[in-house]
Formats: C-alpha cells, structure tokens, sequence
C-alpha cells in the first residue's frame, strides 16, 4: 500500500521525515494488516539539491510497529482529547508509547504531543548496547486531520472491519424478540 509521508527538512540539514506503512500480509487463510510508523533524520542533499534522509540506515531512523492501543493513544492525541500520548506519570513524567523487542533488547519509544501550531513527535531506539537514534519534527494541524483519517483506517483493516467484500458478506441473523416462533419460522420460509 502507498506511504503517507511528512518530510521536514532544513538548510542545517537537521531535519527529520516520518512515514507511516500499512502492510497487508497472507497469512495461513485470513491477513495480517499492520502498521509501521518509520521516523528519520535528514542526511544531507541529494544531486539535486533536495533534502535526502536516511530511511534505510539503521543509525538514522527509527521504526515501530504500531498496534491499536499505540494508535488509539496517538488518535485522542490528535483529536484534542488528551494533550499526550502514552504514558503521564502523577508527577508528570512523560514517557510516551513503549516497545521492547526481546530479540533484540532495543527498545523503542514514540512521543506525540499537542504544540502550540500542530504536534510534536519524538521516536528514538536504544539498542542493547546503548546506542540511541532520535528522530524529532512537528506535523501541522492539517497534517494531523489527515493522520486521524489514516490511522482510524488501518484500526478497520487490522480487524477486518474496513470496507466489506459483498461476495463473502453474511448479515448477521436479526430476529425480533417479539415475533411468535411460527412467525419466525414462515421469515425462514420453514
């Protein structure tokens, strides 16, 4: 599927893209839908002169696999209703969205919160040795209208519940609770 990118880059060449993936797999007989949310730092320019970045460079970018609780905490961020997303402590701390990856002992974090002209995102993985790769930039409130539109989607698509095939769609059976059963029956065609 297409990528929704935001790139943010600057003249200092300090400046980050992010990406977001949704990803269909087969998997045995019904698919697996996921979404990946890729930040990175901005590497330089191209021959062109246009901003390049570092997607593919482990040591520039960050990547997460995002699941519905991650999106639901980035959707009541968007939408105003909480100013962060992820995890406030009662005095305040901010650690945002975690994920530890037992493989291989990374661990990564996401930080998305409301700012004075959109929102601010934060990703940064840490590996097993301590390494750490930080990706930061802003989206603009328009760019966050389209991100609830995106993320509200990929929830349908990792549950199966965006748009229906008509070929495999079976209404679920209704029976009113106050039809008598010989009622029911002739409904039937029994």
């Amino acid at each position: 599927m297409k990528e929704y990118r935001c790139y943010k880059p600057n003249k200092d060449w300090k400046g980050a893209a992010s990406k977001f993936q949704l990803v269909k797999k087969q998997k045995d007989k019904w698919d697996s839908v996921c979404l990946f949310l890729t930040g990175t730092q901005q590497t330089g320019t191209d021959d062109k002169g246009n901003a390049s970045f570092g997607w593919k460079d482990s040591n520039k970018s960050v990547t997460m696999k995002l699941e519905s609780p991650d999106i639901g905490e980035m959707l009541c961020t968007l939408r105003g209703i909480k100013d962060k997303a992820g995890v406030v402590t009662k005095e305040g701390k901010y650690y945002g969205l975690f994920h530890k990856n037992d493989r291989t002992g990374a661990n990564t974090t996401l930080q998305l919160q409301k700012s004075d002209y959109g929102f601010n995102i934060r990703m940064s993985r840490q590996d097993a040795n301590k390494n750490v790769v930080e990706v930061k930039h802003s989206y603009t409130l328009s760019e966050g209208e389209v991100l609830i539109v995106l993320l509200e989607e990929a929830v349908r698509q990792m549950y199966g519940w965006g748009s229906v095939n008509e070929e495999t769609f079976e209404p679920p059976e209704f029976v009113d609770p106050l039809l008598k059963r010989d009622e029911i029956n002739n409904i039937k065609g029994e």
